[in-house]
């Protein structure tokens, strides 16, 4: 770490740092004041602090904390000091559904209380935020659109809140063939009173894990399917009178 480095960085951003007189770095009143920013800078530090054992990449963990923060129960509290209690029973299940969470946080956590004790207090900076399950949502998107490799899964939120208004608003369920861009949890998030249901095709496992999540957060069903089950004889053959999708923007 160059401290130099740190305070020139710092100098060259003011609208989000400020610098005082006995050389503190701190955030401005405006980025504090505004609590989707305040969480949105708990993700990093979230995300950086996974990453002190030399992951490369950490999202599936950070999905995976933020999700469990998201969907925690009135009452619980958003800590990962003790195995069995806070957020530990989500990622637990977690772990269990998606092999990949589990070794990134097992990863992670081998770097024990230089780890963890930055994980813990990013997530009780996050839970301070006490965002809606709607901003939840968009953080998650805006972390992944961030990541130059995993951005493919994450089309912009705009063109895909377009593209659900022009459904229309008396749509009960779609589909979409191509589900790896992300554009069913938009229409979930947008739909009036949340009735829409959703039935899609993923070709890529980190894509169907970030849009299960998703929808898990907004409470909306989410059925993911395979083009084997589509096709003749197949179990989740049908008619549907909407569809909506993106290219699949990796390949």
């Amino acid at each position: 770490m160059d401290a130099k480095r740190i305070v020139q960085d710092a100098q060259s951003r003011p609208d989000l740092f400020r610098i005082d007189i006995d050389g503190r770095i701190g955030l401005t009143e405006e980025r504090l004041a505004s609590r989707v920013n305040y969480f949105r800078d708990g993700v990093w530090s979230l995300h950086n602090a996974l990453r002190l054992m030399s992951l490369a990449k950490a999202n599936w963990a950070v999905i995976a904390l933020v999700y469990a923060l998201a969907t925690r129960k009135e009452g619980t509290l958003p800590v990962i000091v003790k195995k069995d209690e806070g957020l530990w029973p989500t990622l637990d299940l977690l772990a269990a559904e998606y092999p990949q969470v589990k070794r990134e946080l097992d990863y992670a956590w081998a770097g024990g209380i230089m780890v963890t004790a930055q994980v813990q207090s990013a997530l009780l900076r996050m839970a301070s935020a006490r965002l809606t399950a709607w901003e939840y949502v968009q953080e998650l998107r805006h972390l992944v659109s961030a990541d130059g490799r995993s951005g493919q899964f994450c089309l912009q939120w705009s063109v895909a809140e377009l593209m659900s208004r022009l459904l229309g608003e008396h749509v009960q369920e779609v589909f979409d063939p191509a589900g790896d861009a992300s554009v069913v949890p938009v229409v979930l998030a947008t739909s009036p009173g949340g009735s829409v249901k959703a039935n899609a095709v993923f070709m890529d496992p980190f894509a169907q894990y970030f849009n299960q999540l998703q929808a898990k957060i907004l409470g909306a069903e989410l059925n993911p399917l395979n083009w084997d089950d589509l096709g003749p004889g197949g179990s989740a053959g049908g008619n549907y009178a909407h569809c909506i999708s993106a290219p699949p923007l990796g390949g």
